[in-house]
């Protein structure tokens, strides 16, 4: 139990300091020169009538064929280098120069341009689905159900369905990395070719517990069941909502690798 009401707030700007330093210490600094790297790496140039062959001299009249993503890989392989990954005090040092070349305008239209990709949109609208659901109907809805009879909770403890989020959360760690295994299995049987489409199928748990997680915090509100009923259906929905997160954002990304 809480002491007060305002101790929720102070409780909540600790964790956003505490995720403020982490963040500052261990979130790798992401500079990145976006017409640098579509001069060395972008799909059209590898699929124009350039290709580097193995003694890295140009070939103008070839014209690569196949699937867009394992051709620039080759011709990384072959005649363009990877560049060196660089040390971990490089990564989070909090300056790394500013890219000149980009224009304010440009760069803020940029990111509601990319609204027209169909990936991208599905993400944002998944997102805005999850979060109105969690954040409108639930977190609005519990503190009404469970301060009445016959429940008669205090307001200080109306916000406990939040412990059942976090555990949710806990449960679906392990499901992260999911669908990146299951993409490497499905390339491996598909001759070395990835496809962006085979992480979808890790979605499927996700899209089974998310409206059964709803449907179990509903039933038990409406029917004035036992109170873990409720946090039983947030935590599937918050599980479900973790790692659809995850796949759907990675889904996204490598659909349109050319703007990561």
């Amino acid at each position: 139990m809480l002491p007060n009401w305002r101790q929720a707030y102070w409780t909540c700007a600790g964790a956003g300091a505490a995720i403020f330093v982490l963040g500052f210490f261990f979130v790798p600094e992401t500079y990145y020169d976006r017409d640098e790297a579509l001069q060395k790496y972008s799909v059209d140039r590898v699929l124009g009538h350039e290709k580097i062959d193995t003694t890295g001299t140009k070939n103008e009249t070839a014209h690569v064929e196949g699937n867009p993503l394992d051709d620039r890989i080759d011709r990384i392989e072959t005649g363009q280098p990877i560049p060196p990954r660089k040390s971990y005090l490089q990564q989070i040092k909090p300056w790394s120069g500013i890219n000149r070349k980009a224009t304010f305008w440009i760069s803020s239209v940029r990111q509601f341009s990319f609204l027209a990709y169909p990936a991208v949109l599905w993400a944002v609208i998944f997102y805005g689905i999850a979060i109105g659901i969690g954040a409108l109907f639930i977190s609005f809805s519990f503190p009404g159900v469970i301060l009445a009879p016959p429940y008669s909770w205090s307001e200080n403890a109306s916000g406990t369905v939040t412990i059942a989020g976090f555990i949710g959360t806990l449960l679906s760690l392990p499901i992260g990395p999911l669908s990146d295994r299951f993409a490497a299995w499905k390339t491996r049987k598909n001759g070395g070719r990835r496809e962006p489409e085979y992480r979808l199928w890790c979605l499927l748990p996700a899209m089974v517990m998310s409206p059964c997680g709803i449907i179990i915090y509903g039933l038990s509100a409406y029917y004035k069941l036992h109170w873990i009923g409720m946090f039983f259906g947030v935590a599937m929905l918050q599980s479900s909502n973790f790692h659809g997160f995850s796949i759907i954002i990675a889904y996204m990304v490598h659909s349109s690798l050319d703007n990561t």
